[in-house]
């Protein structure tokens, strides 16, 4: 049995999906419920689900504001920080200045430079827009820029909870099946401490170890159960 893209598979499509972040979910579920329209700086390490949180909130955005299908083109625009040039700095601040409920999303906002992020703090004053800013090194963000938005903090998700996860993503691939036996327990505890809080690296992880043959779909015999 192939075990396919594991992360991409399991790449959490609600807020509630998302691991080990209850404090987080809480706080943009209810920016969501007012109306999302405060500017948010995630921030937190890699694999923590800030990203994700943030292309979540787009289906969630058009939830609750009762809109039909998906934002139409032009509402929702996403950008990386590291990729941002002055020509594209000029097409977000053409894009603040449409009319109608925007949404912009800027991954790795620590990649922009001093002096984008100079113009930046501009245009986070738009009205009916909001931005997303998404940053793994918070240090890197200038003071200006916090202070135009509402920091959201991304912790490491604990060791017992990336467990867990690679657990119920073991049984539905049918990799193991319960009971579990005590060898596949700790081989999921051990990716789980590995992963030092990243959920996307222990899955990373985990696919390697079954492309390697070190997990392998089960059989009918407990016994054929292998790490």
């Amino acid at each position: 049995m192939s075990a396919g893209s594991l992360p991409e598979k399991y790449r959490p499509q609600k807020l509630d999906e998302i691991v080990g972040q209850p404090q987080a979910v809480s706080i943009i579920k209810n920016l969501l419920e007012r109306g999302f329209s405060e500017n948010v700086l995630f921030c937190g390490p890699s694999g923590t689900g800030k990203t994700t949180a943030a292309k979540c909130i787009k289906e969630k955005f058009v939830e609750l504001t009762q809109r039909d299908g998906d934002l139409i083109d032009g509402d929702f625009h996403e950008y990386n920080g590291r990729e941002v040039t002055p020509e594209i700095l000029t097409r977000i601040k053409a894009f603040t200045e449409f009319s109608g409920r925007k949404i912009i999303l800027i991954d790795d906002a620590e990649g922009l430079s001093n002096l984008d992020q100079d113009r930046l703090r501009k245009y986070l004053e738009m009205p009916e827009t909001t931005f997303i800013l998404v940053c793994n090194e918070i240090s890197k963000i200038q003071l200006p820029i916090k202070s135009r938005c509402i920091e959201i903090e991304f912790i490491p998700v604990s060791d017992v909870e990336i467990a867990k996860k690679l657990k119920e993503i073991c049984l539905l691939e049918g990799f193991i099946s319960e009971p579990v036996s005590p060898e596949i327990e700790d081989l999921l505890k051990k990716l789980g401490q590995e992963a030092k809080g990243d959920v996307r690296k222990a899955i990373n992880k985990l696919q390697v170890y079954v492309k390697n043959g070190k997990l392998e779909p089960i059989s009918n015999s407990p016994s054929d159960v292998n790490d």
